[in-house]
């Protein structure tokens, strides 16, 4: 048995989680410094005055220094509102917040892992691009500070766990999937376009019955209601946003995005190069076995047209910067990260052995301490 399998183990790559906690273990204590810090403490604020302050969730406060209501009423402040007990019994400590936030990714990790599984029914390859979405550069940061992204990231890869693996779906199941769904875009706007995993499902139970597909319909809106309900009340007081408003620049500076998005963003920032050549694989097989034609990708194939009309109405607010409105695209990116290491997995042996090598020498260098870090582009928290 190669060395490999034992990534089929849950035990281990729960391992490998706690190592990479290890490996940040002298920020855990500290203050929040580094990359968009100024959205790290503005939502600890919001945690801090939940805590010892106001604790009515619909009233989130920051602190304005006199200038203006403290309440700031953004996404729904759920992540900020449970962090916030575990500080009125333990007292303010950053601690706190970092060591929540990781659980939340270990949750990430585990359902994450529990979808590719349902997508290709090997463990080995869970456990392969699970431990890759570990040292994803932007699960690996943000997963020790506190953002509301995280929150939504993980309630939205529970959702399309839910979601993908069974040809029809029950009412049950459709529901939970679309709580889910629901919580992830009540945490974070932009997961909603992750919900559209949910049309593959709907399309089949209206072909099963008309009666069946209202209701799931009816089910799924009521759901929604609330997430609707509270952005409706909230978005008219966002001035000046450009997140609402979007807009296009000059053509050059569109070419200059998009080519920063393949040549580094994408590389560098989502999947780190270890991952690279598993994701090329993993597009290449998109085409070469027309991938949309297996009932088992339908959920993923069908939140990509939501998914880029989001980004494309985003892209000038998103600019260089802001990696955590990525955050939507790590699930769909990892699941072409997993198709690639799954068909590199079941090659000849002696490609097989050749795979197992380089991934053991890739995971030297999987840490996110490199070019990024060498160019300024990745301050540590």
């Amino acid at each position: 048995m190669d060395r490999l399998h034992i990534l089929e183990r849950g035990g281990f790559v729960l391992l490998i989680a706690l190592l990479s906690l290890l490996m940040r273990a002298h920020h855990v204590g500290h203050e929040f410094s580094g990359y968009h810090s100024w959205r790290q403490t503005q939502t600890q604020t919001t945690i801090l005055n939940f805590a010892f302050q106001d604790s009515d969730i619909l009233s989130p406060r920051v602190n304005n220094l006199g200038s203006g209501s403290d309440i700031q009423r953004m996404e729904f402040p759920l992540m900020q509102w449970l962090f916030a007990w575990p500080y009125r019994l333990l007292g303010d400590h950053p601690a706190i917040s970092r060591i929540l936030t990781f659980l939340m990714g270990l949750i990430s990790l585990f359902a994450f892992r529990e979808l590719v599984l349902r997508l290709t029914g090997s463990r080995l390859t869970a456990g392969v691009a699970t431990v890759g979405l570990i040292f994803s550069p932007l699960f690996y940061y943000y997963s020790i500070n506190p953002m509301p992204d995280n929150m939504a990231l993980m309630w939205a890869i529970l959702g399309l766990a839910a979601t993908v693996g069974e040809r029809s779906m029950g009412l049950a199941r459709f529901a939970l999937a679309a709580l889910f769904f629901t919580l992830a875009a009540a945490c974070k706007l932009p997961f909603i376009v992750l919900a559209a995993a949910l049309l593959p499902a709907w399309s089949q139970m209206l072909r099963t019955g008309w009666r069946t597909g209202l209701l799931a319909a009816i089910i799924g809106l009521a759901v929604l209601m609330p997430t609707v309900a509270w952005y409706a009340w909230v978005i008219p007081t966002w001035e000046g946003n450009a997140v609402l408003t979007g807009g296009w620049d000059s053509p050059k500076e569109t070419f200059e995005i998009l080519k920063r998005v393949w040549t580094m963003v994408l590389p560098e920032m989502i999947l780190n190069y270890a991952n690279v050549p598993f994701f090329l694989i993993g597009l290449w097989l998109l085409f070469k076995r027309r991938l949309w034609s297996d009932w088992r990708c339908w959920p993923l194939l069908a939140t990509l047209p939501f998914i880029y009309a989001y980004y494309f109405f985003e892209m000038h607010a998103i600019g260089y910067g802001h990696d955590y409105y990525l955050m939507p695209f790590v699930p769909l990116v990892f699941a072409g990260v997993a198709a690639g290491a799954h068909w590199s997995l079941a090659q000849a042996p002696r490609l097989r052995k050749m795979g197992a090598a380089s991934f053991n020498r890739a995971a030297h260098h999987m840490f996110p301490q490199g070019r990024c870090a060498l160019e300024g582009l990745w301050a540590e928290p």
